[in-house]
C-alpha cells in the first residue's frame, strides 16, 4: 500500500458553520458499508413498538413499494407523519404484514416529521478494508504518547476556534449528548467504547488544565505566580479568581447542557 502525507492549506475553513462536516466540506465524500432496511434497537413506547416491530425485522415493502436501502425507509416515514403504513416484514424467515403509524414531530425548521423509534442494524465491514496494527511494549507506548498529544492539540486548537468565532460554540457537548456517543460506540464493539472512553478522559484532562481558577489549572497558576515572585497569592485575591472561575465552568456546563437538550 502507498502512503501520501500530503498538506492542505486552508483559510478560513467552515467558519460561521454551526454544524459543520469537515470531509464534505473537503470535497470527499467515506465509504459506507449498504444500510439494509433492517431494524436494529426498537425505542420502548415508540411508534415502532406499539405496531409490533421487533429488533431484527427485515422491512421489504411500504405500502406496496419496494425497500432497497434504509433511507428510502426514513424518507417514507419522515414523509407520514401521524399517517398508517401497511407493512411488509421478514422474521424468522418469514413474511409477516403490518401497519405502523409514525408520531408527527416538528423538526428544527418547523415541519412536522414522521419518527418511528428504531435504529439500523448496521452491517459490518469487508474484511479487505479492516488494518490491524500491533505494537511490542515500548512501540505501544511511542503511539499512546503521539495520540495523546495529538488528541490534546486538538482539543486546544477547538477552544482556540470558538474563541476565535471560527467554530460555532454549538458544537460544545453535555453529558447527555456523551452518553449518546459512548452508548453508539459501544455498539461497535468493546475497543471502540474503549477508544471513545479514553478520547473523553484526554480532552477532560486538558480542559482541567486549563488556567482557570477552581480547576487544576487555576492552581498551576497560583504556584508558579508564587515560584516567580516569592509569596502566595493573597486570599482576597484567590477567592475572587476562584468566584469568577467557578461562574464560568458553571455557564459552561449549563450552555452544554443546552446545546444537549436541542439536540434531541
Amino acid at each position: 500500500d502507498l502512503v501520501y502525507d500530503n498538506e492542505v492549506w486552508l483559510q478560513a475553513w467552515m467558519r460561521g458553520v454551526e454544524e459543520p462536516n469537515p470531509v464534505e466540506e473537503l470535497g470527499v465524500s467515506l465509504y459506507m458499508p449498504e444500510l439494509v432496511p433492517k431494524i436494529d434497537e426498537v425505542i420502548s413506547g415508540g411508534a415502532a413498538q406499539r405496531a409490533g416491530l421487533l429488533s431484527g425485522d427485515r422491512l421489504l415493502e411500504a405500502d406496496g413499494q419496494p425497500l432497497k436501502d434504509w433511507q428510502s425507509w426514513v424518507d417514507l416515514v419522515r414523509a407520514h407523519p401521524n399517517k398508517d403504513i401497511s407493512l411488509l416484514l421478514e422474521r424468522d424467515g418469514r413474511e409477516q404484514k403490518l401497519v405502523l403509524r409514525p408520531e408527527g414531530k416538528v423538526d428544527d425548521s418547523g415541519v412536522e416529521i414522521g419518527f418511528a423509534g428504531v435504529s439500523v442494524a448496521m452491517p459490518s465491514w469487508p474484511e479487505s478494508m479492516r488494518r490491524t496494527l500491533e505494537y511490542g511494549p515500548v512501540g505501544a507506548f511511542v503511539a499512546a504518547v503521539d495520540k495523546t498529544w495529538r488528541m490534546s492539540k486538538f482539543t486546544l486548537e477547538s477552544i482556540k476556534k470558538m474563541i476565535a468565532g471560527m467554530l460555532s460554540p454549538k458544537n460544545l457537548s453535555g453529558p447527555i449528548t456523551i452518553a449518546k456517543v459512548a452508548s453508539s460506540s459501544a455498539q461497535y464493539g468493546f475497543f471502540a467504547w474503549l477508544d471513545f472512553l479514553g478520547l473523553l478522559s484526554v480532552s477532560l484532562a486538558v480542559l482541567n488544565l486549563l488556567p482557570i481558577p477552581v480547576l487544576d489549572g487555576g492552581h498551576i497558576v497560583y504556584g508558579l505566580i508564587e515560584g516567580v515572585s516569592g509569596r502566595p497569592v493573597t486570599e482576597r485575591v484567590q477567592a475572587w479568581a476562584n468566584q469568577l472561575g467557578l461562574v464560568l465552568v458553571v455557564f459552561l456546563m449549563v450552555f452544554a447542557l443546552y446545546n444537549d437538550i436541542l439536540r434531541l
